[in-house]
């Protein structure tokens, strides 16, 4: 009855089939390892049974196997790998910092190149979303031909391997943040003496306050069944072929082969203020009775802090604090304004005719010129088996000076930040949402954006239907061309 519930549970998801086990536990190459979490108790039950997990590892990678733990909300006694875990907090559903993501590269790169017997393993919760994203950035920075076209191949090679339908990573923002971790490695420059390899290229660090990777003996490891890359790569291989038990040597050096900008890459600490979020497309009953909510995550934090949070019609305002309003617009104490206007050209073709037909369609926006300055966002929160780095300061809130003679009214003013925003939609009046929400009966759709890659030449970041996360069934049906656009200035 377990195997059934797991199996359920798994999904799509390839398992690992073999040897007496049957675990939420794909190869996604021969020494890179996506996995559901390792469970104990009830959870065990529907989930990969943490003692199974070990024992597979151990079995089969005996101590040359290290541990990424990508889950904020859970965790368990590193001794259950040996000690050879780290853990990098994100939370289920959400874009993952960028800061962890290139931790996780450099400190995997680096274990991987210490010797040719080294795997990893990562896993979230499911072992899908936040270890898609985890797994692709590692696949870019391993490509030794890192180039535009690694994007697409790192994300396909995790979908064909991972799932069993080709539905990999699917969840717009986290594709979006593998896509800036891709910039991020190709907008660095190359250094002088550039090489495709870990042994001689600039060194990769652990990020301060996780530990650096153990080293191990180079001493071959009986329990690696053929664990080199194989020249011929069928995408439905789940698991290396036992039957190659001796690698090709020039496969093993391009198993541990990275691209050498990895070690000075930097995420960049770019401020903006966010001025206005608009909402298109939307039904216009819906815009009419909704709740707008708006975190940031600075740089440095694996939490979320709200910025604003407004109540559209007669129910309130909102904006952290219950408040009268009514109508099509309104104000929140804190001084975000809104206002629902209709839409008519988001219906597009197809839809129906004459001028009510044409009502249905509104758009949302949230003007947030007029909200003061945040308060200092509260030091990240330690966690078992992980200290948050110390974060960068934030970005300074410009003066009523600061604008352009050219600029438009309310072009100086916004929400200063740096780092992540998230932008969400729910149905109805919710008070403070948890910015960890990505699905439920009142979420609407949720997108996240990074400030360290706005572009400084525009003023509006747009962002279509397909680029919306979690939109709930009764949008995926509207026939309105939904988008969110986020304007912004970028700070000097």
């Amino acid at each position: 009855m377990a195997v059934i519930a797991r199996r359920l549970v798994s999904t799509n998801k390839r398992r690992y089939q073999e040897d007496g086990f049957d675990l939420d536990l794909t190869y996604i190459t021969p020494r890179v390892i996506a996995m559901g979490f390792p469970c104990d108790g009830v959870s065990s039950l529907y989930r990969n049974p943490a003692g199974q997990v070990a024992r597979l590892l151990s079995s089969r990678h005996g101590p040359h196997v290290r541990v990424y733990n990508l889950c904020a909300e859970r965790g368990y006694d590193e001794a259950l790998f040996g000690g050879r875990v780290m853990r990098l907090p994100m939370y289920d559903g959400q874009a993952p910092p960028l800061p962890l993501l290139l931790a996780l590269a450099r400190d995997a790169a680096a274990w991987l190149a210490a010797a040719p017997t080294h795997v990893v393993a990562v896993h979230c919760k499911a072992g899908k979303g936040r270890t898609g994203a985890a797994v692709c950035c590692l696949l870019l920075a391993l490509d030794p031909d890192l180039g535009e076209p690694s994007l697409d191949r790192a994300l396909r090679l995790y979908a064909q391997r991972r799932t069993v339908d080709d539905e990999g990573l699917t969840i717009p923002s986290q594709r979006r943040f593998v896509e800036y971790f891709h910039r991020l490695l190709l907008t660095t420059p190359l250094p002088a003496t550039a090489t495709a390899t870990l042994h001689t290229s600039p060194p990769v660090h652990a990020p301060t306050g996780v530990q650096a990777a153990p080293k191990q003996p180079q001493a071959a490891d009986p329990h690696r069944n053929g664990h080199g890359t194989s020249t011929s790569r069928d995408p439905t291989q789940i698991h290396p072929d036992p039957s190659n038990p001796d690698p090709d040597p020039a496969s093993e050096a391009a198993a541990t082969a990275c691209d050498p900008r990895l070690g000075l890459a930097d995420v960049p600490h770019r401020g903006a203020l966010l001025q206005r979020v608009r909402f298109r497309g939307l039904p216009y009953a819906l815009a009419r009775g909704c709740t707008a909510a708006v975190w940031v995550r600075p740089t440095g934090h694996y939490d979320a802090y709200p910025v604003c949070l407004v109540h559209t019609g007669a129910a309130g305002a909102g904006c952290l604090s219950p408040s009268a309003a009514s109508g099509s617009s309104g104000t929140c104490p804190r001084g975000a304004t809104w206002a629902v206007r209709e839409d008519p050209g988001a219906l597009g073709g197809g839809g129906g005719g004459g001028a009510a037909a044409e009502a249905e369609a509104a758009e949302l926006v949230l003007d947030l010129t007029s909200l003061p300055p945040p308060p200092p966002a509260p030091k990240p929160l330690p966690l078992p088996y992980y200290t948050a780095p110390d974060p960068p300061p934030p970005p300074t809130h410009p003066t009523s000076a600061s604008p352009t003679p050219t600029a438009a009214p309310g072009a100086g003013a916004g929400v200063p930040f740096a780092g992540d925003v998230k932008i969400q939609l729910f149905r109805g009046r919710v008070i403070q949402p948890d910015p960890a929400v990505f699905k439920g009966r009142v979420s609407q759709m949720a997108v996240w954006i990074s400030s360290s890659f706005l572009d400084p030449r525009s003023s509006a970041a747009e962002l279509g239907r397909a680029q919306l996360d979690k939109l709930a069934k009764p949008l995926r049906r509207w026939r309105g061309e939904l988008g969110v656009a986020v304007e912004y200035r970028v700070l000097p």
